[in-house]
């Protein structure tokens, strides 16, 4: 059942799907920046199964609309049981909860599934007016969190304009990180590599001759070249990956069917083969100015093809295209090494008991300065000659 309400200046609705709201008029809300919110990703996660009450994620879409029932806004939010998919985002908060004021499940979401990327989370049409609309995007979120007898509202992965809009609010705002490379005008790989120290040169140098060393051909999919007829080869690798592990993957092969035929246009495939056999995959998620390095499966019969394909030929590909940054997402020491820095992620929680608010501050503050902390000893593993750090002490 979708339920309704005013708010202020908008009638503010809730959606047990994300079918239930037109994909033109979301993907007005969502823009052209952020692939993972638009309505051909959304629906995949929702139609495979990957995200279900099943699966512990009640779909609960909010949209904004004028009074000529015109969407102006929109948030993807869940009510979900646990905290998967998160990277750890509130685990920690989420034991305390259990422990000061009962189970911090449900709770609304407001996220990407298994998407741990930064992006935009409070979606504003162009040409409405933002900071009211996100207002009454965060007010209808905490009275729906209320009704459905949840925890919190938890925002994950917000964009950089998102959270200084969010720290004015009643919301407590917190940090992690992401591995995020940045072209800083760098217009080839060996001019990127040059900016190093003559040790860590070495090193990457040594790592990719090592690779060349097997011999293997290497193939890019991208736009009509990528089909569901890729999947199984796909999923096999990806799966495997999981299954070394011993770890379930979040995503399922319905899934990836579903965003290669939706998402043709803003995907890129890039193949390891041996003679004719797939060894290793990446899939990134692309855009004109940034891209995503999302997806990694391999056999692991080849040391250091993971830093080949997944860093040093992404690196070599978003130059080529002329996209300034790579998002490596939110895990990985061995990246910072190898010319990736860290940047802070942005978060932000509000509480339905009042009495957990200072708990909540006091936990989220440390959780800050424990990220904050990491990119600093991060940045001095950095492999480039010495420069100031920007972090504040």
């Amino acid at each position: 059942m979708n339920v309704s309400a005013r708010i202020g200046k908008w009638n503010a609705t809730c959606h047990t799907s994300i079918s239930d709201i037109p994909e033109a008029d979301w993907n007005k809300c969502a823009g052209n920046k952020d692939p993972f919110v638009k309505d051909q990703h959304l629906p995949a996660l929702e139609e495979s199964g990957v995200v279900s009450p099943d699966t512990g994620f009640s779909p609960r879409h909010v949209a904004l609309r004028d009074n000529g029932g015109n969407i102006v806004a929109a948030v993807p939010a869940y009510l979900k049981t646990h905290s998967q998919g998160e990277l750890g985002v509130d685990l920690g908060l989420a034991m305390a909860h259990e422990r000061s004021v009962g189970s911090c499940y449900p709770k609304l979401q407001v996220e990407v599934p298994f998407t741990p990327i930064s992006g935009s989370r409070l979606l504003v049409k162009k040409g409405v007016e933002a900071a009211t609309a996100r207002t009454e995007l965060m007010e209808f979120l905490m009275k729906q969190a209320l009704e459905c007898r949840a925890s919190s509202v938890q925002i994950s992965y917000m964009s950089n304009d998102e959270n200084a809009f969010v720290r004015q609010s009643e919301f407590i705002a917190t940090e992690g990180n992401a591995y995020v490379w940045k072209a800083d005008g760098v217009n080839s790989f060996d001019e990127f590599i040059g900016k190093m120290r003559s040790s860590k040169r070495s090193k990457v140098l040594s790592e990719r001759r090592k690779v060349a060393a097997f011999g293997l051909n290497f193939k890019s999919f991208a736009g009509k070249e990528i089909s569901p007829d890729l999947v199984p080869k796909f999923f096999e690798l990806y799966k495997s990956t999981f299954d070394r592990n011993t770890t379930t993957p979040w995503l399922n092969s319905k899934y990836f069917e579903m965003v290669f035929e939706s998402m043709e246009n803003s995907l890129e495939i890039n193949v390891a083969l041996k003679d004719e056999a797939w060894i290793a995959v990446q899939l990134d998620v692309i855009t004109s100015d940034i891209r995503f390095a999302q997806h990694w499966g391999h056999t692991g019969s080849i040391p250091f093809l993971l830093f080949e394909m997944s860093m040093y030929q992404a690196i070599e590909q978003a130059i080529m295209a002329n996209q300034d940054t790579i998002n490596f997402g939110a895990t990985g020491l061995h990246k910072s090494e190898r010319g990736i820095a860290m940047e802070p992620t942005h978060h932000a929680m509000w509480f339905v008991d009042p009495s957990f608010s200072d708990i909540a501050k006091m936990s989220l503050a440390r959780k800050s300065e424990s990220a904050r902390q990491e990119r600093l000893a991060e940045a001095e593993r950095l492999p480039f000659r010495r420069q100031p750090s920007n972090e504040k002490p």
